[in-house]
């Protein structure tokens, strides 16, 4: 009987620390980490009410929102991964499937992909709807994301 309790208290003990774990994200400079909704609130930003976004960023962020069907959304998915090895430590990148959050994709009014959500801290983030090139990209990030960095 007692090994039945044992056995019921490590199973109930791993359920929660594998709970605790999808909730964290684990943030690698240089790469492009996928989010859920949740940890996306928890690492960049929330709608919190129709129109309006608190963010919780301590670093400017991209979020490509994106689905694994979409042509473009792969092209620029390898433009962001070399961005965000070149601003590692500058900038935090996030993708996030639209097939799966698709609630963040409607709250935040997105259409259409792939979509950009520019976030720098403290501010209310810029979106960008389109595949979008290296160039346009860099232009946008030292206009927008690097001149209103703290």
């Amino acid at each position: 009987m007692k090994i039945s309790h044992y056995l019921i208290a490590a199973f109930v003990a791993l359920a929660s620390l594998a709970a605790s774990a999808q909730n964290t994200v684990e943030t690698s400079p240089g790469k492009v980490i996928e989010v859920t909704q949740e940890q996306l609130s928890q690492l960049v930003g929330a709608v919190t009410a129709p129109g309006s976004w608190t963010p919780v960023n301590k670093r400017p962020a991209i979020v490509d929102f994106n689905a694994s069907w979409c042509g473009p959304c792969r092209k620029l998915g390898v433009i962001l991964e070399k961005a965000a090895k070149d601003y590692a430590g500058k900038i935090d990148f996030y993708s996030v499937d639209v097939d799966h959050n698709k609630s963040i994709a409607r709250q935040l009014g997105i259409s259409s992909i792939p979509f950009l959500l520019f976030c720098p801290v403290g501010q209310q983030p810029q979106g960008n709807m389109g595949l979008i090139s290296r160039d346009e990209l860099d232009n946008i990030i030292n206009e927008y994301l690097l001149k209103t960095a703290p």
